[in-house]
């Protein structure tokens, strides 16, 4: 008995081709939007924890100190964000050290020695900015050591004071902290409310997505957080 072996004909072949090629073209697609939405993932959680971390730093700044010692400085660049384009600056009263009890005079008024400087650097800072990312400026907290460091010290600084010693990405010769938050910054603008003696912050980071092995482009993610402080300390009095 002789028994007949057919093979696939030319139009089985080719079915079966499209239906592996269609699987095929699926998974990849499928694999393709998972590591897309991941690395979008990370960027986030990334700039948000960051932004959490400058807004916590900032809120403690803002409320261990008072508002009679604060001053602020407008300053805009020329960046085509706008109108995200502000760079300001804002000094309080601080301590060098808060749990230092010869800080305080006996009736635990503070003995303010410090004054705490947050600041914007622009796009042409001393450190080059991030490559393809032109606008993007970093934020920078430091404590300066006064001029006159016996009390009582001056309140508010004058903003052209050299005091505040130099306003780029490097400390300065009298800074005794000196603290980069980020490179990510967008925007900082700070406003003072006379009225109510509140501190008004606004704050946005931008950060560019993860770049997949194929070189696709990247995904920018922009975080930002509106904040209003009241400063608890009430020394000086009015």
């Amino acid at each position: 008995m002789i028994r007949c072996r057919r093979g696939l004909t030319i139009v089985e072949a080719l079915t079966s081709c499209f239906i592996l090629g269609l699987l095929t073209t699926v998974i990849f697609t499928v694999f393709q939007l998972g590591s897309r939405n991941f690395r979008t993932l990370v960027v986030r959680q990334g700039i948000q924890s960051e932004a959490r971390r400058i807004s916590a730093l900032m809120r403690r700044d803002l409320l261990v100190t008072s508002y009679r010692t604060a001053s602020a400085l407008d300053r805009t660049c020329a960046l085509s964000t706008a109108p995200l384009n502000e760079r300001d600056l804002i000094s309080m009263g601080g301590l060098d050290s808060w749990t230092d009890a010869s800080n305080y005079d006996d009736t635990r008024k503070p003995l303010w020695n410090r004054y705490t400087v947050w600041y914007a650097t622009s796009s042409d800072a001393e450190e080059s900015p991030p490559p393809g990312r032109p606008e993007l400026g970093q934020l920078i907290r430091k404590q300066v050591i006064p001029t006159n460091p016996a009390p009582p010290v001056i309140f508010p600084i004058p903003m052209q004071s050299p005091t505040l010693g130099s306003l780029t990405a490097s400390p300065g010769a009298n800074a005794d902290v000196f603290q980069i938050l980020t490179r990510n910054l967008l925007h900082f603008s700070v406003t003072l409310d006379p009225v109510d003696e509140n501190v008004m912050v606004h704050i946005v980071l931008r950060q560019p997505g993860l770049e997949s092995a194929t070189g696709q482009k990247r995904e920018t993610e922009t975080f930002e957080c509106h904040f209003d402080i009241r400063p608890e300390n009430t020394w000086p009095s009015q």
